[in-house]
């Protein structure tokens, strides 16, 4: 249950809907008597969480033209080459690591998947690989590799291991391509995920991918 203060500004219009209305769905309650207020204060119950939104970028971008050659040179790269490129974006919060990437993403001419790694939660080893799965809508040629997807989306009980899915993922991607793929938040990412990350850059062959975390 949600409660609202005089002191906590911020989320009492949040729950009026100002700040969290595309996040959080809730219920009015019965408003609160609480000691040392003289008016009762509105309540709110809890019943779901959204999945975080897209970030916007309604803003002009204004400089970072070495990062953006930099990123434009690895898909040229990739392109040429038929080769999967790894281009990681570091630096503290708030920089503008994402905004970076959606505006040297936006100039290339080709499909672009987007998969974001989650601070906390249950079962979401793969889920930046399930977000991408979901967005291609499509499964390996392979009979074998199209299980494991399966498995990974729930579609099956067949049982299937972390090195299937990783293998399974980058014969999809290699189908796919030409491609672009997005993982965000990165620094969350489980073990599990990042060794796929690692198994398709330095595996995947005969495909131009671009990976960009």
């Amino acid at each position: 249950m949600i409660g609202v203060h005089d002191q906590l500004g911020d989320a009492r219009r949040a729950l009026r809907g100002e700040d969290v209305a595309e996040a959080v769905d809730v219920e009015p309650l019965r408003p609160l008597v609480l000691k040392g207020k003289s008016e009762p204060l509105p309540a709110y119950r809890l019943l779901a969480a959204r999945p975080a939104p897209e970030r916007r970028h309604d803003t002009v971008f204004v400089g970072r033209e070495r990062e953006l050659a930099l990123l434009g040179e690895a898909w040229a790269g990739a392109l040429a080459e038929g080769r999967c490129e790894l281009v990681t974006v570091v630096g503290d919060a708030g920089l503008g690591k994402s905004r970076l990437a959606a505006e040297a993403l936006s100039s290339i001419e080709a499909p672009l998947v987007h998969g974001r790694c989650l601070p906390y939660g249950v079962g979401i080893t793969y889920w930046p690989v399930v977000e991408v799965l979901k967005q291609l809508g499509a499964l390996p040629s392979d009979s074998a590799a199209a299980a494991a997807i399966r498995s990974l989306l729930g579609e099956s009980e067949a049982g299937t291991s972390a090195e299937e899915i990783a293998w399974a993922f980058r014969k999809l991607l290699e189908e796919q391509a030409p491609l672009v793929l997005l993982f965000d938040d990165i620094q969350w990412g489980d073990e599990t995920f990042l060794d796929l990350v690692e198994q398709l850059v330095l595996l995947s062959t005969g495909a131009p991918l671009l990976v960009v975390c």
